[in-house]
Order: C-alpha cells, then structure tokens, then sequence
C-alpha cells in the first residue's frame, strides 16, 4: 500500500533507504527494523503513536 501511494522512488528519496533495503523490507517475506518503518512512515505522513493501556487491556 506504501509503495503505490507515494512511489518507492519518492520514498528512497525521502527515506535515504538503498532500493535493495526498500524491498528486502517491504516485501510479503520482509522483516525490517522498527527504525525502518518509522522512517517510511514519516515520509508518507504517518506517526506511531502509544498510549498506556487502561486497567485490564493488556
């Protein structure tokens, strides 16, 4: 979904990621670091947000 929204080309752009690291990542197979997301995330607009879990959530 990342990848048709803003182009994988954009996102190495913004991201500063190799194509190889882009894909390997973002792959169905792809296990990447959270430093990795996070940095896709933010060059698409998107945050990470945590909130404490109410009493009995977690």
């Amino acid at each position: 979904m990342v990848a048709r929204t803003s182009g994988m080309t954009e996102i190495a752009r913004r991201t500063g990621l190799s194509r190889e690291q882009r894909f390997r990542s973002l792959s169905a197979e792809g296990n990447p670091m959270l430093r990795t997301v996070l940095a896709v995330m933010q060059s698409v607009g998107i945050q990470l947000l945590a909130k404490l879990a109410e009493p009995g959530e977690a």
